[in-house]
């Protein structure tokens, strides 16, 4: 698929969700909090952001000296900028115009904290319709995509891979499940192969054990994300890179 064809359909998709951001609350609250967790770093670095309704830049530009956003959609970044109400002294960067469908961002500047948000999902349905179908192909793009996280992030810093895995399209009872329930409720449909293309947290967290450059990769606990009548089961991997 064409690179502009990529940017058009990222575009539309940020154009549908520009509004959501009080329907985000509680996933950017997660999402927030962790990021927010370690001591104070110097660089927050997050793929993939897009309109940052997931995203407190208020909250993560207090906890870390620069945060650097990237997207292939510029406009849409700064719309959040604005929406937000972020100044020059926030210490925010853009980089826009950035295809990451094939992993191959790179930077001298490591990040103490890189995320990928939600954004994996995204990247597997811009495939052509028979790599769904192809493992090994999907397993190497998400090693990629892994790889593009690690390698961007400095020794002793921590990777967070968090994706949405399920909707209440095809698992109906998401919707009256308790956040307590909700990670047997997900393992039950990891076994009746109910996930979306690439997001088994199982496959995913091997991946990242078995690099080398990772000191130690911890599935967390999921969360629901409701954006109206669709309902997304959401989890992370935080991956603790080697000094």
């Amino acid at each position: 698929m064409e690179p502009v064809t990529i940017r058009e359909q990222q575009i539309s998709r940020n154009q549908l969700t520009k509004n959501n951001w009080n329907r985000c609350k509680s996933h950017r609250d997660h999402i927030t909090s962790l990021l927010s967790q370690h001591s104070p770093s110097s660089l927050l670095r997050s793929f993939g952001a897009g309109n940052c309704n997931d995203l407190d830049l208020h909250k993560l530009s207090r906890h870390y000296t620069a945060i650097e956003l990237i997207d292939i959609d510029l406009t849409a970044m700064q719309g959040a900028i604005e929406q937000q109400g972020i100044e020059a002294k926030d210490g925010i960067r853009l980089v826009g115009d950035t295809d990451l469908s094939e992993s191959a961002f790179s930077t001298e500047h490591l990040a103490d904290t890189t995320i990928s948000s939600c954004l994996f999902t995204q990247l597997i349905e811009q495939q052509p319709i028979e790599f769904s179908n192809n493992q090994d192909a999907i397993v190497r793009f998400r090693a990629a995509h892994l790889d593009m996280l690690l390698r961007t992030t400095k020794p002793g810093g921590t990777v967070y891979f968090v994706t949405d895995m399920v909707s209440n399209l095809t698992a109906r009872q998401l919707k009256s499940i308790s956040e307590e329930q909700l990670n047997g409720f997900l393992s039950n449909s990891i076994s009746q192969r109910n996930f979306f293309t690439g997001t088994n947290p199982f496959g995913t967290l091997q991946q990242l054990k078995s690099d080398p450059r990772v000191a130690r990769a911890t599935l967390l606990d999921a969360w629901k994300w409701e954006l109206g009548p669709r309902i997304f089961a959401v989890y992370g991997i935080q991956a603790e890179v080697k000094t």
